[in-house]
């Protein structure tokens, strides 16, 4: 439970950085 939680989170901040990246483009 634990890792999957790790990987939710790891792609929720590849999902927001993303997000930044368009935003600032």
């Amino acid at each position: 439970v634990k890792l999957r939680l790790q990987t939710h989170h790891g792609n929720v901040e590849a999902v927001l950085s993303t997000y930044k990246d368009i935003l600032v483009k």
